[in-house]
């Protein structure tokens, strides 16, 4: 039996395509070089640049400077999460595979990015109390025009590898905002104000359980600082972020 019958049975049979028929007729190739049979090769993934410890507040590397562990940027700002930390670089096959996952449909390639960023995301788990894993919402209307929320495709995909009880949505967003990348930080604070409203755990936590919110990548903090001051907000949680990449250019003015 060819393909196209073999399909075509599937189809009928399951009302579904498989995997394993769709990796038939469209087989997985890595996003970074095009290599078939993989999402990620193993050259690739060698290629991401793993972050270093910096800044204990918004995690920017070889940035601190102050007695408290902060950079420059932090002091003075005002954000509404604890601390945030990212596993790579924005740049190279980091921004391939998060261009891919946002913009490009392939959902599939969260999994190769929940492997590769698992260790750091594991070392962001481990602080006392009760972690709840949630993710930065998207609009309904995006999330219905791409087919997904890829942050919260992430946060079950490095959630499931970790083992972490408790993964839910803990905000929603509620009004539709322009694109981030060409505004000013002041703009980007103007663009997301109210954007955001947190809603209360279906689960009752006890006074030890705190957040860890998952983003595909983190700028400047400004859409991870309204989301956790949402879920704050509404349900007194301290909340931590993740993020797989970091951009490491200039902050916006």
């Amino acid at each position: 039996m060819g393909v196209a019958p073999a399909l075509l049975a599937t189809l009928a049979a399951g009302g579904r395509v498989t995997r394993l028929a769709l990796d038939l007729i469209f087989p997985p190739r890595c996003v970074g070089c095009g290599e078939f049979e993989t999402l990620l090769c193993e050259v690739c993934r060698a290629d991401l640049k793993p972050l270093a410890e910096g800044c204990r507040r918004c995690g920017r590397p070889d940035m601190v400077s102050t007695h408290h562990g902060w950079c420059r940027d932090c002091v003075g700002r005002r954000l509404g999460f604890a601390s945030a930390g990212s596993a790579f670089a924005y740049e190279g096959v980091a921004q391939e595979l998060v261009v891919a996952l946002k913009y490009g449909g392939q959902k599939q390639v969260a999994e190769p990015m929940a492997e590769a960023a698992a260790d750091v995301f594991r070392r962001c788990l481990a602080r006392p109390g009760l972690p709840i894993v949630t993710w930065v919402p998207s609009h309904p209307a995006v999330t219905r025009e791409r087919g997904y929320n890829q942050a919260e495709v992430l946060a079950r995909a490095l959630a499931c590898r970790s083992e972490v009880a408790h993964v839910m949505p803990l905000a929603r967003k509620i009004k539709r905002t322009a694109h981030q990348q060409a505004l000013s930080r002041e703009e980007r604070a103007e663009n997301l104000a109210g954007a955001f409203v947190g809603f209360e755990s279906p689960v009752s936590f006890s006074d030890e359980a705190w957040v860890l919110l998952v983003d595909d990548v983190f700028t400047t903090g400004a859409t991870s600082s309204e989301v956790a001051s949402a879920i704050t907000a509404r349900s007194g949680l301290e909340v931590h972020v993740f993020t797989f990449a970091r951009a490491l250019g200039e902050v916006p003015c």
